[in-house]
């Protein structure tokens, strides 16, 4: 992050209790940075770019040997997910002792089903903004993923689950084709 000019303003490590059920990663943390001078007084479209395309390299990083895994990097957002009963996963994480502050903060402990454990699958789903728990059948999700992969936007990616497209149809309705969100 400093070789992109990225400032760490607050890095927040979560004291991790041992419970049972949930096998723990060799490190977990949520960092907060400030824009690279360059970016400051860019838009916010070009910031998000930056956000986004930070988030896509840092993820590639990681996939090989799972030594990066990042969920979202977006001003006051902090995703936590990890595989276990949310009670037990908050515990894990001492959420319940810890003070961790965002404007919004999405959380989830329930394994993907339908293929081997992955934390990209699982839910929420974030990108730029836009967020997803949802779940259940998509019949619908490989033209769905076709469409959007088709766009040439280099966040329609990923998609280990089904449900991702959920989160990527609301952007592109909302972002791309300028659909309003009444609700």
């Amino acid at each position: 992050m400093e070789e992109r000019s990225f400032k760490l303003l607050h890095r927040w490590r979560p004291k991790i209790k041992p419970v049972k059920g949930i096998v723990p990663r060799d490190f977990y943390f949520a960092a907060f940075y400030d824009y690279p001078e360059e970016w400051k007084y860019k838009s916010f479209e070009e910031k998000e770019m930056l956000l986004m395309n930070t988030r896509l390299a840092l993820r590639k990083m990681g996939e090989s040997d799972e030594s990066i895994i990042i969920f979202s990097f977006y001003p006051d957002v902090i995703t936590l997910k990890e595989v276990g009963d949310p009670l037990k996963v908050a515990e894990f994480f001492g959420i319940d002792k810890d003070i961790l502050k965002a404007k919004i903060i999405f959380a989830q402990g329930r394994q993907n089903t339908n293929y081997q454990i992955c934390l990209y699958a699982c839910h929420p789903f974030f990108i730029q903004g836009y967020c997803t728990m949802t779940n259940g059948e998509n019949t619908a999700f490989v033209p769905i993923r076709e469409f959007l992969m088709s766009r040439g936007f280099p966040g329609y990616m990923g998609y280990n689950s089904d449900s991702e497209v959920f989160c990527h149809i609301l952007h592109y309705s909302h972002k791309k084709l300028g659909f309003p969100l009444s609700y």
